[in-house]
């Protein structure tokens, strides 16, 4: 676990954590339910690191051909593998939007961002003074300031050009208040 994380979420919603709330205990499930049976922590998985059947389509609903499949691959050291996170996995996308407030330290809504719907938002917390710290495809640890997070390749089809970056034509006014002070880069 992160040190900068202090608690673990109460009994509600324990699922998710917070900037400084740690994620689980889950509820044991049964074996239909094995992902339930995770214990506690404060890093997530960017499961677009996956390796699904090259048979399937898709998994958990995402498309197969997103997924690195591989860690030997070109430009592992911009493709995050697990980072600080509210959850335990993340599909990010890039037209995820950040959130329009600071989220409370102790807390998350799931409205807020899942794995699966605004997922960027539950990586995109101020844990580290503007940044997040991540692993990378390569080994290599890197603190990443947070509006940075829109420029890593997440997917093998993610724009790193996409709506919340420069080349995007986002501007510095466009950041929600909270995210203005911090970088780019």
């Amino acid at each position: 676990m992160c040190l900068s994380t202090k608690i673990v979420r109460a009994r509600q919603n324990r699922s998710h954590g917070g900037t400084l709330a740690a994620w689980g205990p889950f509820d044991f499930g049964s074996p239909s339910d094995w992902w339930a049976d995770f214990d506690t922590g404060s890093y997530g998985i960017n499961e677009w690191c996956a390796y699904p059947p090259p048979t399937a389509d898709s998994y958990w609903g995402f498309p197969t051909k997103n997924a690195w499949r591989m860690m030997d691959t070109k430009s592992a050291n911009r493709i995050p593998l697990f980072m600080d996170c509210v959850y335990v996995d993340v599909y990010p996308l890039e037209n995820n939007a950040p959130l329009d407030f600071e989220p409370p330290p102790y807390q998350w809504n799931n409205s807020w961002g899942d794995w699966g719907f605004q997922a960027m938002r539950l990586v995109c917390i101020d844990r580290h003074s503007g940044g997040m710290n991540s692993v990378f495809l390569d080994g290599s640890v890197v603190k990443i300031p947070l509006r940075a997070l829109w420029k890593l390749k997440w997917h093998r089809q993610f724009n790193v050009n996409g709506p919340w970056t420069i080349a995007g034509d986002v501007q510095p006014s466009d950041w929600p208040q909270w995210m203005r002070r911090f970088k780019d880069y």
